[in-house]
């Protein structure tokens, strides 16, 4: 019963000074960073964050490049279907409407895309960023050469609990 109070919760543990050392354990397994990245980190250090960018953020650049796509894909559309020359306007209709959601998908696909391969990790001595496609690249600055930190909201992003954070560098 939820009154029954003959067992006792199991027992806090107790913080230390070192409280890295203790959160260790708890923090991001390294199970859940991209093999690229976890060779570059050394065993001491801990991960503080990992992760893509926010699902709230890819659906939302999944709806604008949808809406300002779709203009973009029919006149692709069209443009392809001139190149080709087809004759008459039954075929000229067919291949537009054949090809916008052919390259209206294609330019959603990217969009996932460019969100999927975008990874971010935040360690106790560094700042990572893993982007591309076909080619990788990985950026890598110190905590130590961080300068400045910008963390900024507007007022839609703070009604969908977004953020843009932008780290500064000294060089």
């Amino acid at each position: 019963t939820p009154d029954d109070y003959s067992v006792s919760p199991p027992p806090l543990r107790a913080r230390t000074s070192n409280l890295v050392a203790d959160l260790k354990e708890e923090l991001v397994p390294r199970s859940r960073i991209p093999l690229a990245v976890s060779r570059l980190v050394p065993k001491d250090e801990v991960f503080l964050f990992a992760g893509n960018p926010s699902r709230t953020a890819l659906y939302i650049r999944l709806v604008v490049n949808g809406l300002l796509g779709r203009p973009a894909a029919v006149f692709f559309a069209i443009l392809a279907t001139s190149m080709l020359r087809l004759a008459g306007p039954m075929a000229f209709t067919m291949s537009v409407v054949l090809l916008t959601p052919l390259i209206l998908s294609g330019l959603l696909y990217l969009t996932y895309v460019s969100w999927k391969t975008k990874f971010f990790c935040i360690t106790n001595r560094q700042v990572m960023v893993r982007t591309g496609w076909f080619a990788h690249r990985i950026g890598v600055a110190p905590v130590h050469n961080i300068q400045m930190v910008n963390v900024n909201s507007g007022l839609i992003d703070r009604w969908l609990s977004l953020n843009s954070i932008c780290f500064e560098t000294a060089a």
